[in-house]
C-alpha cells in the first residue's frame, strides 16, 4: 500500500509539473504573438508617419512652387498688357505706311464678300481649306460687263503680306466672251511664292474688249 500511494503521489507531481509547463509554453507564444503584432503596428505606424511626412513636405514645396508660377504669369500678363498699346500703335503705323506705298492695297478678310469695283470686277472671297495639316488658299471672283460691248474677262489677283511683299498671284485670261449685263464666276487657287499669311490684296483688271467676231 504504501509503494502505491508513493506511485500515486510521484504521477500527480509530475502531471501538476506538466500542466504548469504547458500553461508557460502557451503563455510565452501568447506575449511573443503580441510582441510581434505590436511591433508589427509601430513599423506600420512609423511608415504612416514618414509618408504623411513626405506628403506634407512634397504638397508644400508644390504649393510654393504654383505660387511662383502664378506670380510669374501675372507678371508676364501686366507686361503683356503693357506692350498691348505700343503693339497696337506699331501695327497702325505699319498699315499707314503700306498705305502710303502702295495705296491700291486692300485689307483682306477671310470668307468675306469684299467689294472691289475695279473695272469689270466686282466682290471677291478668300477662303482658307485645312488639308492634311495645310493650308490652301482659294478665292470666288465675280466679274460683270457692265459695258454695251463683249468683252473677254482677264484680271489678275495678288496677294501680298503684312510687310507689303507679293507673296502670290494667279491670273485668268478668258477667251469666252461675255456679254452686257451678264456676269460670271471665276474660283481658283492660290500658289505662294513662300510659306506667310497674305495680309492685303490687289485685283489687276485687264479685260479687254471682244472685236464681236
Amino acid at each position: 500500500m504504501a509503494d502505491h500511494s508513493d506511485v500515486s503521489a510521484t504521477d500527480y507531481k509530475d502531471k501538476m509539473e506538466h500542466n504548469r509547463y504547458g500553461r508557460s509554453s502557451h503563455s510565452r507564444r501568447r506575449t511573443l504573438k503580441i510582441i510581434l503584432l505590436s511591433m508589427a503596428l509601430a513599423v506600420t505606424a512609423l511608415v504612416l508617419l514618414v509618408v504623411s511626412i513626405y506628403s506634407i513636405v512634397k504638397i508644400s514645396a508644390l504649393n510654393e512652387s504654383n505660387r511662383n508660377l502664378q506670380t510669374d504669369l501675372e507678371q508676364s500678363q501686366r507686361e503683356l498688357d503693357g506692350l498691348k498699346p505700343q503693339l497696337e500703335k506699331a501695327n497702325q503705323e505699319m498699315a499707314e505706311l503700306i498705305k502710303g506705298r502702295f495705296p491700291n492695297l486692300e485689307e483682306l478678310v477671310f470668307n468675306k464678300v469684299l467689294r472691289v469695283n475695279n473695272r469689270h470686277v466686282k466682290n471677291v472671297v478668300f477662303n482658307i481649306i485645312k488639308q492634311a495639316n495645310q493650308q490652301q488658299y482659294k478665292y470666288l471672283l465675280v466679274v460683270e460687263n457692265n459695258t454695251p460691248v463683249k468683252i473677254q474677262p482677264a484680271f489678275r489677283v495678288l496677294l501680298f503680306d503684312e510687310y507689303g511683299v507679293h507673296v502670290a498671284t494667279d491670273e485668268v485670261k478668258d477667251m469666252n466672251e461675255l456679254n452686257p449685263g451678264e456676269s460670271r464666276d471665276y474660283a481658283s487657287d492660290i500658289e505662294f511664292f513662300f510659306d506667310t499669311t497674305p495680309k492685303h490684296f490687289y485685283i489687276d483688271d485687264f479685260t479687254e474688249k471682244s472685236d464681236g467676231g
